[in-house]
């Protein structure tokens, strides 16, 4: 299935299918195959049908065992059914979006809970009830990885000892797993239910990588070594690899018809899911040590680039430059806005035209990336103050103080696991140094 054809057929059953479901996803997993939105019915939610050619798939329950599904009969390609309300990656979305559609979140918040887990704790997944962080101890003695009760905070299960020579690591989740990538390019598979290990794979070549993985539609995409892996979900199988010369820090932005992989300041390749070849690139830019974390949101890839480079936006599908911005932490993006954080200064900017409609400034120096939830942008300062604002304009309608100074995002940083803000299942979970801090 091309490209076009790919596109058109999400469009077609997302169109038919959607309720109570955020998107319907297609993905052609036999070379050659070709599908048609045969029929749909009009609400399919998690447990409903979707037909798709000769395929009929059953959308699987929203606990922790996922929603991603495989096409049942026929070679119509497999369809994932995001169960809404999850965060399943950096940035809550495997496009690295920040914005959490489905929830209803809203201010003022209450903290219910903190746990205290004793090392650095990294970005939360929500998913089924579960809030699933790893834990960076001390240098080079590892990372461990827990779930807790997302009601409560109690552990569920934990600490998993993840196998690594330092303590930089970062999850996704996916299909009723947590798939951690290690700073040597090893990435294993842990049960979300019991915390067993699944299967691990390790990079044959090593240079430091170790930036968020994303799990999407069976496979898990993800830094190996000099390039860019997929594997398999459920075996860890090797399903193909794209190698280049400069992939020090690199994560992929993940959609049905592409991979977005940035290798460089202005380097960006884009290359098909099912099998890695290279569908665009952009004329070479810059090789330099430094994040290599994008978003891909309605269409467009935003390329944030440290200083005193800056970021670039993309057309999806061509890789035409739509427009340059600055960001020192990732951005996020909702209603045809970017909210982009840069020197100490949160702006709201229409995007892709980069036409400023507010801006905010803390009186301390604003440190997490932004997420947007129900109609708010959540940030937070180093004094330990996180701001709700009105996502229209920018007016703070909500402020606590968690205690303490609260982490920079830092994508660049290999000093444990990244740290940064996810919303899901009606919460706000923060990282907080050594705890897990949850609102709502």
């Amino acid at each position: 299935m091309n490209r076009s054809a790919a596109q058109g057929l999400a469009a077609v059953i997302g169109a038919a299918a959607l309720a109570s479901c955020a998107s319907v996803v297609v993905i052609d997993d036999s070379a050659g195959a070709t599908a048609t939105a045969a029929s749909a019915t009009s609400s399919v939610g998690a447990g409903g049908t979707i037909g798709v050619g000769t395929s009929s798939v059953s959308v699987g329950g929203g606990g922790a065992g996922g929603s991603t599904v495989t096409a049942a009969s026929g070679t119509g390609g497999a369809i994932e059914v995001p169960v809404p309300d999850q965060a399943v990656a950096y940035q809550i979305d495997v496009g690295h979006s920040g914005a959490q559609a489905d929830d209803t979140l809203t201010p003022p918040l209450t903290q219910r809970w903190s746990v205290d887990l004793g090392g650095t704790v990294s970005y939360p997944l929500i998913a089924g009830g579960r809030v699933f962080v790893l834990v960076g101890k001390k240098p080079l003695t590892g990372t461990q990885l827990y779930a807790l009760d997302q009601a409560t905070g109690a552990i569920v299960w934990g600490p998993v000892e993840v196998t690594s020579l330092s303590y930089a690591a970062n999850p996704t989740y996916g299909g009723g797993r947590i798939f951690v990538l290690n700073r040597e390019g090893r990435v294993c598979a842990y049960d979300a239910a019991t915390g067993a290990e699944s299967w691990c794979h390790q990079s044959d070549d090593y240079p430091s990588c170790w930036l968020p993985p994303v799990a999407f539609a069976g496979r898990v995409y993800a830094c190996g070594g000099a390039g860019v892996v997929a594997l398999s979900q459920a075996t860890g199988e090797l399903l193909w690899k794209y190698t280049y010369e400069a992939s020090l820090w690199t994560s992929p932005s993940v959609s049905a018809t592409g991979i977005y992989m940035s290798f460089g300041v202005h380097r960006i390749h884009d290359l098909d899911p099912a099998t890695g070849t290279l569908l665009w690139k952009t004329p070479e830019g810059p090789t330099t040590i430094g994040s290599r974390l994008t978003a891909l949101v309605d269409g467009v890839l935003y390329e944030r680039a440290d200083s005193p480079f800056t970021g670039r936006a993309y057309d999806a599908t061509t890789g035409a430059v739509l427009g340059d911005f600055k960001a020192s932490r990732s951005p996020a993006f909702h209603g045809a806005r970017g909210f982009f954080l840069n020197d100490d200064v949160l702006t709201a900017t229409a995007v892709p035209a980069f036409v400023e409609a507010w801006s905010f400034t803390a009186p301390k120096a604003l440190a997490m990336a932004p997420i947007v939830v129900n109609g708010h942008v959540y940030v937070g300062d180093d004094s330990g103050k996180i701001y709700a604002l009105d996502e229209q304009s920018g007016a703070v309608v909500w402020s606590t103080d968690v205690g303490e100074m609260l982490p920079a995002t830092q994508p660049a940083s290999s000093n444990g696991p990244l740290q940064a803000l996810a919303a899901g299942g009606g919460a706000l979970i923060v990282p907080v140094n050594h705890r897990v801090v949850a609102f709502w």
